[in-house]
């Protein structure tokens, strides 16, 4: 199993990144839950050039959705480069993520290709779902409570983000 730690400011957040990445082994299915509860973000990936762990996504999304709450998700489709040996058809690809209400992003991380993206979406989603958490009810403010919110918003506020199951 790797571990990867970052922090990522964005406007007054600090947002902190703890990814494990398990690759979907069988003997790391015991901690897997132990680093899905409170997870705020998923980034799920599969290999485009193997049939079975496309497959192995229904497990995963079982897993995620019996175990986790309401986060933001993105499929990923790894190898990429290998683009003469993808087993996974596109039309299967754009299924799963209808059914699943998935955002979805093909990558090589052997070629750098779409890393910075598939971690600026998940970033974003995890900051927006903060920000709107955050949000008070206008209805709910007086005058007076007025500038407390707007002391509230400017206040430094940590977000964590990513684990990767």
């Amino acid at each position: 199993m790797n571990y990867y730690k970052s922090t990522i400011r964005k406007k007054n957040t600090n947002i902190k990144l703890d990814v494990w990445d398990t690759a979907g082994q069988e003997k790391y299915r015991s901690l897997t839950l132990h680093y899905l509860r409170g997870s705020d973000g998923f980034i799920i990936v599969f290999d485009l050039t193997s049939i079975s762990s496309f497959q192995n996504l229904n497990y995963w999304m079982k897993f995620i959705k019996n175990h986790s709450s309401v986060v933001p998700k993105i499929l990923v489709g790894n190898k990429l480069d290998l683009f003469e040996n993808r087993a996974v058809p596109k039309n299967d690809i754009e299924n799963f993520c209808l059914d699943n209400d998935l955002f979805y992003l093909e990558s090589s991380a052997k070629s750098n290709i779409n890393i910075d993206q598939i971690f600026n979406y998940l970033v974003e989603e995890c900051y927006q779902k903060s920000e709107k958490s955050r949000e008070i009810p206008k209805e709910k403010i007086s005058n007076k409570d007025e500038t407390e919110k707007k002391s509230i918003k400017n206040q430094n506020r940590n977000v964590s983000c990513c684990k990767i199951n």
